[in-house]
């Protein structure tokens, strides 16, 4: 009716949106200790830090003309900095942030088998395929040159803290299959 739109970039001719913030303490009943900020800005968004580095589902325009192309809901939630383009597909990363992980996991309430990682058609939105195994990041980058896909944490002063991941992982582009994987990295920053 009135989405709120929490990301938006533009890929050849498609305008891609991020519809509906995660909203996770609204929307899963949970509660934090302490309010979950961006890293070097603590200010971030303020509170709403957490609810805020993801949407609920993502929808393809055409750029020009306005159509909606297709729209594809998030199983958790797909996060802003997980959400690529590259090769004719889009790549999203479907999960939930640790902390809302971590709430859910006290309550009895995690399905780690919701976390995945999607290569959707840029054009029609058909899911080419998908990883439901071993989810662990919360960015995803595109290779051009070599056609990969890498997913792994990010620290930097623009990310939630507990965005630094536990290693990282490289995808081929045509079916996701692990090309490389590392699993632990020393962060010292």
């Amino acid at each position: 009716a009135d989405p709120q739109w929490g990301y938006i970039g533009i890929y050849k001719d498609v305008l891609l949106a991020g519809f509906d913030f995660a909203s996770y303490g609204e929307r899963l009943e949970l509660s934090f200790e302490s309010d979950e900020k961006l890293k070097k800005n603590r200010e971030g968004f303020g509170s709403k830090s957490l609810d805020r580095a993801a949407s609920r589902g993502l929808i393809a325009f055409d750029r020009h003309r306005g159509d909606v192309l297709w729209k594809i809901d998030a199983r958790s939630s797909f996060w802003h900095n997980g959400i690529v383009a590259g090769g004719d597909q889009i790549y999203c990363l479907d999960r939930n942030p640790a902390p809302v992980e971590e709430a859910l996991k006290r309550r009895g309430k995690l399905d780690a088998s919701r976390n995945r990682i999607l290569a959707v058609d840029y054009l029609s939105g058909k899911i080419k395929w998908e990883v439901d195994e071993d989810v662990f990041g919360s960015w995803l980058g595109y290779s051009e040159k070599h056609d990969l896909l890498l997913q792994a944490g990010a620290a930097a002063s623009d990310r939630l803290s507990s965005e630094v991941g536990q290693g990282m992982a490289v995808h081929s582009t045509t079916d996701g299959s692990v090309r490389w994987k590392k699993s632990s990295l020393k962060y010292t920053g």
